[in-house]
């Protein structure tokens, strides 16, 4: 939400962001266009233990799930309620709690603290890999739909278009660039943290980028990498 309003103020030029923020914050004054996709599909997904009772939406009742946040403008609280208004799911049927990011997030669930995890899909990949087994539940409509990326003001956008697209073609040539290589990848992703790492940290992000199967640019030749729809045909568009 903060980086919505910096962007839709005019104090900062790119946003990248997931889609929930602009709906959310239209009423608060955000105007905000995303111009380029950083994902192939939509990214927040529920994941809970393999050994897990929870094999259906409908089974989430009375369950805490996980979010990073909490607070309006939150992507992991729009997403759930969505999720569990599909199943017939109202707040009150279920609670969400707070478990931040990467292993703060993985323990609440190994403690049981929370019965599931609403993350993107991509931050689940590094809790597969540590042997930690997960039932995946994507979004029952949105599942195809675009939900994370770079988004700007309109004026921006028609002020700075010409740096806008030098922008866009810097992400879509990293995403080729992940997707061909993703040691050599990894090892920038790494060093941009400014933390010293290993060959076995290197070993490890590259698996993750590897099995991230959403990642722009898994097919170089596409010529549509990062493009988001202006308008959704929703026949097409979104599978029922």
């Amino acid at each position: 939400a903060e980086a919505a309003e910096v962007c839709s103020s005019g104090r900062g030029d790119v946003c990248p962001i997931g889609i929930e923020p602009i709906f959310t914050g239209y009423a608060d004054g955000i105007r905000l266009k995303f111009f380029l996709a950083r994902v192939a599909r939509y990214t927040y997904v529920l994941g809970v233990p393999a050994g897990s009772p929870i094999r259906t939406l409908a089974d989430f009742r009375g369950a805490t799930i996980g979010v990073h946040i909490l607070g309006a403008g939150s992507a992991g609280k729009v997403a759930v309620d969505s999720m569990m208004a599909h199943a017939g799911l109202h707040e009150g049927d279920y609670a969400l709690a707070a478990v931040g990011y990467e292993d703060d997030a993985l323990q609440a669930v190994l403690s049981h603290r929370v019965a599931a995890t609403a993350f993107p899909a991509y931050e689940l990949i590094p809790f597969e890999l540590a042997g930690h087994a997960l039932r995946v539940f994507p979004h029952p409509v949105l599942a195809g739909i675009v939900n994370a990326g770079y988004a700007a003001a309109p004026a921006t956008l028609e002020r700075k278009a010409d740096a806008l697209r030098h922008v866009a073609r810097a992400v879509v040539k990293a995403a080729v660039f992940a997707g061909r290589n993703p040691a050599a990848a990894a090892r920038h992703v790494l060093a941009a943290s400014g933390t010293p790492f290993g060959d076995d940290a290197v070993e490890r992000k590259a698996r993750e980028i590897a099995l991230w199967d959403a990642l722009p640019g898994r097919d170089p030749l596409d010529r549509r990498i990062g493009y988001v729809p202006p308008k959704l045909d929703i026949e097409r568009d979104i599978p029922i």
